[in-house]
């Protein structure tokens, strides 16, 4: 079943750190399988599916009361997670993107070649997030990506 097949794709492509690849591969899973209502093959997948669907939410924003529904359906308190506080300027797209790569050793030259971008707009990228979040560090930025429900 193609949505079974973009699903695998989408789980070892996201193994391998390659965001990108993953997210167009879930992406395409979820296009396919919402029409029909099929959640069996995202639920079978288990958790490394719900990692690639809360990104997908995230970056696309596609879908959100189908893929909420597998989202509750693989780890109940999913759906039940606090909204982020307010008081945080929103991060892009990108810098979401950027800030999920921060919880990998990758380097800022890395992250850019898996995402397509030159190491001065990473380093950008990164500049704006600390910025947003009120850190200082990458390490900072990860605990309180984690604690924005963002990573």
């Amino acid at each position: 079943m193609a949505v079974e097949a973009l699903i695998l794709k989408a789980v070892s492509t996201g193994r391998l750190n390659r965001s990108t690849a993953a997210l167009e591969a879930i992406t395409a899973a979820v296009d396919i399988a919402q029409p029909e209502g099929l959640t069996r093959p995202f639920v079978s997948a288990g958790a490394p599916v719900a990692d690639l669907l809360v990104q997908h939410r995230h970056v696309l924003a596609r879908h959100l009361d189908f893929t909420r529904d597998i989202l509750t359906a693989i780890t109940p308190q999913t759906a039940q997670k606090p909204a982020a506080p307010t008081d945080v300027e929103p991060l892009t797209d990108r810098e979401l993107l950027v800030l999920r790569y921060l919880t990998t050793q990758l380097k800022a030259g890395d992250v850019g070649a898996d995402l397509y971008l030159s190491i001065n707009t990473v380093k950008s990228h990164l500049q704006s997030i600390y910025r947003k979040l009120g850190v200082t560090s990458r390490r900072e930025a990860v605990d309180r990506g984690r604690a924005l429900n963002l990573i």
